[in-house]
């Protein structure tokens, strides 16, 4: 079960010990494609204009970019991004197609309305299935993708385990996919042709600067992670803010083959999955956390490098879900949120949700996956800045307990949350 196609863009690498590894990254040639990095710098650009204009009733200076989806043609073949944009509270505010083509425009089109909801899409496709199919065999979720039809036509194209293959487009109807590309005649998105004039626009999107919204105003000690309280080099403040999940397991990395680190997206990963397990049983069928973690890696579609686990970040929250889902959760979703703000973490926290981190570039873990069950904010005066800690479980064998890791001290990094709809 794969939940969506995804272009390997990053990949996060986690060793037993010191996973500080370089980045490896894969895109298509940059003389043909975008990649979603750049996309997210497109959808900036219409914020910067539209709320710079006034033209707009719902979008403010507080409205940011939220996930970034791929988006293909009938076809299969990558043609966009749907950039969502969400408001201070996380709300959703519209969201933007970008091309996927650097011969193309960089903004095929935006709105302020709505996006598709693909999870409800999804249950509509299901019941669409279910109504149809004869089977005793209950259908489940094979494949979702977003697919544009072309103009304003985007639509959910859902592919169970039954075989059955149906599309739902944002009124919440439901095609056949035979029905529904009949109705469209270009089933392959066509190839834009080369155009100086576009890549023109490109390289001034290129130039735009994506920061995360709380800022960084010095860390001790230097690297910003400690197994130490922070309050003995955090002075003056006025109160402590903060919360805590106990219980949460904390399975460190093991060598599964000689030499062949688990990695630690699967290793943290498994957290998660014990901690749900606790109200579902049947998502630990062995007892043992390895087997879980072991089973991610399948569904993460880690592999090995020089004897380090690798794990593209977009098949993080795919591979939980698929395994939650294989495990008799057939309602469990998990998703990312990338570059997302400290109030996002304590929002999962304050319900009672760990979640994984996964940075770029921190100062003392490199590019790696932690399970996040905690935050402590120093809070102070009006005008004097706020310190911020996360409360981590990280997944290597030199490092028991629980870590304080500094606010922002990373190049970048994505939330991946879990949850069981209708709970």
């Amino acid at each position: 079960m794969k939940l969506r196609k995804k272009l390997i863009m990053s990949v996060i690498s986690c060793a037993l010990l010191l996973p500080a590894l370089p980045l490896n990254t894969y895109a298509v040639s940059l003389d043909k494609m975008v990649t979603r990095e750049l996309a997210q710098k497109a959808a900036a650009s219409v914020l910067v204009n539209v709320v710079g204009e006034g033209d707009t009733k719902n979008w403010n200076k507080q409205t940011r970019i939220g996930v970034v989806e791929d988006v293909y043609d009938p076809s299969g073949q990558l043609v966009a991004y749907r950039v969502n944009f969400q408001g201070s509270g996380g709300q959703a505010e519209g969201y933007s197609l970008i091309s996927a083509f650097a011969d193309e425009e960089p903004v095929l089109m935006w709105t302020e309305n709505k996006a598709l909801d693909e999870e409800e899409a999804e249950s509509v496709a299901l019941s669409q299935i279910q109504s149809q199919n004869r089977s005793l065999v209950a259908p489940k979720i094979e494949e979702s993708k977003l697919v544009w039809y072309g103009g304003i036509k985007l639509a959910v194209e859902v592919e169970s385990n039954t075989g059955d293959e149906v599309a739902v487009d944002d009124t919440m109807r439901a095609y056949s996919l035979t029905d529904l590309e009949t109705e469209e005649a270009n089933l392959s998105y066509p190839e834009p042709a080369y155009s100086e004039a576009n890549r023109a626009k490109w390289k001034q999107v290129e130039s735009i600067v994506l920061s995360a919204v709380d800022d960084v105003h010095g860390y001790d000690p230097e690297h910003g992670v400690t197994s130490e309280n922070p309050g003995s080099w955090e002075p003056t403040y006025k109160r402590i803010d903060k919360n805590y999940i106990n219980g949460v397991k904390s399975l460190k990395q093991w060598e599964y083959s000689p030499g062949e680190a688990v990695g630690c997206s699967p290793t943290a990963g498994s957290n998660i999955v014990m901690w749900f397990a606790e109200q579902y049983p049947s998502l630990n069928p062995t007892g043992d956390p390895r087997s879980i973690a072991l089973e991610l890696r399948k569904t993460m579609n880690t592999y090995q490098d020089a004897g380090t686990g690798l794990t593209n970040y977009l098949n993080i929250p795919s591979g939980l879900q698929q395994y939650m889902r294989e495990h008799g959760v057939p309602t469990a979703y998990a998703k990312n949120i990338s570059l997302a703000t400290y109030a996002e973490y304590g929002d999962r926290i304050d319900i009672g949700a760990p979640v994984l981190q996964s940075y770029w570039g921190q100062t003392h873990y490199g590019n790696h996956t932690v399970t996040v069950v905690g935050y402590k904010e120093y809070v102070r005066k009006l005008l004097e800045s706020n310190s911020k800690y996360l409360v981590v479980k990280n997944n290597w064998t030199s490092e028991p307990g629980d870590y304080y890791v500094k606010w922002g001290t990373w190049n970048t990094q994505v939330m991946t949350y879990v949850y069981v709809k209708g709970n």
